[in-house]
């Protein structure tokens, strides 16, 4: 029994592990590419100003999914690389006011005038689906020393005991085999 509960923990282990290999790999890769990470069509965000609130603040974090064009209507709020050269192209989220000649217009529900710069469709990242603003998970990203301390550390962790457990299993085929 203990050891049928030992190779299910290290398969939750390595399932565990072979995910955040991907989702860090995947961090990277967007990082590097100044792309937002996407998985299975969602992507989590963290907001930086104002612009929306009161219905979304700076601190929340929300999530949007990829959607079709033609599912995007007035009203919805999207997430966008900005078209306005003082963002450099960094996603933006505002509400749409109006689509015409295939560009979306849209405005930051606390702003006074509609964006200056338009997004054509293929420049959205996403449709807005809901957010949560636990304040705690940005501060964790926020500082490096939790960050470190939280998950990398106990990535390292892990690792070593790997790297210990097939160093275990290699002398134990070694002796196997001198026998």
């Amino acid at each position: 029994m203990k050891k049928v509960l030992s190779r299910i923990f290290s398969a939750i282990l390595y399932s565990f592990f072979i995910i955040l290999i991907f989702v860090v790999s995947n961090s990277i890769y967007c990082a590097v590419n100044k792309k937002v990470p996407s998985y299975f069509g969602y992507s989590v965000l963290r907001i930086v100003s104002n612009s929306m609130a009161p219905t979304i603040k700076a601190g929340d974090f929300i999530i949007v999914k990829k959607v079709p064009k033609s599912e995007l209507k007035v009203s919805d709020i999207i997430t966008f690389y900005s078209s306005d050269p003082a963002l450099r192209g960094a996603p933006n989220t505002h509400r749409i006011v109006e689509i015409k000649n295939k560009k979306i217009i849209k405005k930051g529900d606390a702003n006074k005038y509609a964006d200056r710069y338009s997004v054509d469709f293929d420049r959205v990242i996403g449709k807005y689906q809901s957010k949560f603003g636990i304040k705690i998970i940005g501060e964790v990203f926020k500082n490096k020393g939790v960050f470190i301390t939280v998950f990398i550390l106990p990535l390292v962790i892990f690792m070593i005991l790997e790297v210990i457990e097939i160093a275990k299993l290699m002398m134990s085929i070694s002796r196997y085999k001198k026998e």
